[in-house]
């Protein structure tokens, strides 16, 4: 900018081109630095592109869509998304992901980012006008690690399109800081209608390894999840089991593998089909069942659902050290099965 000194100014004659000229400069100054992110050459017209919104978000990945409205007259000749996780309203200049031509919907995936970070993401388009932006969004990613309402933490993973919790849940307190109540008497325990938790053998020490146990009236208060999750209904189990190949062989691909006796395993022989590819990490930490007592300890995984199958059951899905299936199945809800979370 030019300041020149005002006593002087007044001993300058002034012509009215003059003042024309000096008004078109700084016009034509301020119209190259409104459009400077929306045109690289100045002249024609840029595409119009709209930043539709983005679908669920994934471990470290947000699939976005777009939409080019307007070519602006020439050719499209690349669109996609521009992101940062610095800057608002982030360029072509900043990282990028491309995909396709010409005008009309399209979506991009971003991977690699990292986790629990706050990225702005904006669609782009060009033609030989230049590039045409749409409206910034702001996306949050998930953490790799989850923690529960006491401080312990959970590894997460990414099966297809949902985002799970890699361990049991260990909580025994509901995420709105409630104790859960512990009963050690199994004739109490198995005459509940209440919410309660437990850990196998009445043993505190377990939960490290195994988590907790919980009756299915824990589960149907919605609060035994951290915020931002909830125990998956059994339509989300069937999800997750249908995505792995079906209720026959997914049990293999979610349980953890090793045998008892053998390095660091877990499974009574013969543990079939266990490959762990998921990265469920399943692991066999039995249940509190008929009249209180705990069964099945090293030979089965029980997984709560969310869903009742009629006033007194509810489903659930169990894991097995002699076959390789995801079994679905309900039993009483005053039993005690592990919890895994799901991300909503």
């Amino acid at each position: 900018m030019l300041i020149m000194n005002i006593k002087a100014m007044r001993k300058i004659p002034v012509f009215p081109g003059l003042v024309v000229l000096i008004a078109c400069l700084c016009l034509a100054q301020a119209c190259k630095k409104k459009n400077e992110e929306t045109s690289a050459s100045g002249t024609g017209n840029v595409p119009v592109v709209q930043t539709v919104g983005f679908n669920k978000v994934l471990l470290n990945t947000v699939d976005f869509n777009g939409n080019v409205t307007d070519d602006g007259g020439s050719f499209v000749t690349v669109r996609g998304f521009c992101y940062s996780s610095t800057v608002q309203n982030p360029t072509i200049l900043d990282s990028r992901v491309e995909n396709g031509i010409g005008a009309g919907t399209f979506t991009v995936t971003l991977t690699g980012m990292k986790g629990q970070t706050m990225y702005h993401v904006r669609a782009f388009a060009t033609n030989s006008n230049g590039t045409g932006y749409g409206s910034s969004f702001a996306v949050q990613t998930i953490d790799s690690i989850l923690f529960d309402v006491n401080g312990r933490s959970y590894p997460v993973i990414q099966i297809g399109s949902q985002v799970w919790m890699g361990s049991n849940l260990k909580v025994w307190k509901f995420n709105d800081g409630k104790v859960i109540q512990s009963y050690g008497n199994p004739f109490v325990w198995d005459t509940l209608v209440i919410p309660a938790m437990t850990w196998y053998n009445d043993n505190g020490y377990m939960d490290t390894t195994w988590g907790c146990l919980y009756n299915w009236y824990a589960v149907n208060t919605g609060k035994l999840a951290p915020a931002g999750w909830h125990v998956p209904t059994d339509s989300e189990w069937t999800t997750l089991v249908d995505y792995l190949g079906g209720n026959e062989v997914a049990g293999g691909l979610m349980k953890s593998t090793g045998i008892m006796g053998t390095g660091n395993g877990l499974w009574a022989s013969p543990n079939l089909g266990a490959t762990n590819s998921s990265r469920f990490g399943g692991l066999p930490a039995g249940d509190r069942g008929h009249e209180g007592n705990y069964y099945d300890l090293n030979q089965f995984g029980s997984f709560w659902t969310s869903t009742e199958k009629d006033v007194s059951y509810a489903w659930y899905r169990m894991l097995s050290y002699n076959n390789a299936a995801a079994r679905r199945t309900y039993d009483n809800k005053t039993f005690g099965f592990s919890v895994r979370c799901i991300r909503d």
